[in-house]
């Protein structure tokens, strides 16, 4: 999970305020801005803090699709879709399962949010 490392920021209300401020952005263009913003006054982003922007592009994605959980493990990835959700999740190689979208794919640590962005993105194509 991502987080802003207290050594590459060490004041404690100013990590909070910016968690705070993370979560509220709506849109893509506020990401990539709060992001250069981070690079401007921190310096290089340590990988946990790729990590968090990462989650929060995927928040904004799943957002967007209707997706109110999503659930990546070493096997499957599972969406749970909300009210309203109208992609055709079975074109992409999901199938239906006790409410949720199951995507039979083994993936690494290393490359599993890059592949629920990737899936999520596909999705709204």
């Amino acid at each position: 999970m991502g987080t802003l490392p207290q050594s590459w920021i060490p004041e404690a209300d100013v990590r909070l305020g910016l968690y705070v401020r993370l979560s509220r952005l709506e849109d893509e263009a506020a990401i990539d801005a709060f992001e250069e913003e981070l690079l401007d006054r921190f310096g290089t982003l340590p990988p946990d803090a790729d990590a968090l922007i990462a989650q929060a592009r995927i928040r904004l994605a799943a957002r967007a699709l209707r997706v109110q959980r999503i659930d990546a493990g070493a096997a499957a990835i599972a969406l749970t879709p909300r009210r309203g959700f109208e992609t055709d999740a079975a074109k992409y190689g999901f199938v239906e399962k006790n409410g949720r979208l199951l995507l039979i794919e083994e993936t690494s640590d290393d490359d599993r949010m890059e592949r629920v962005q990737a899936l999520l993105e596909t999705l709204a194509a």
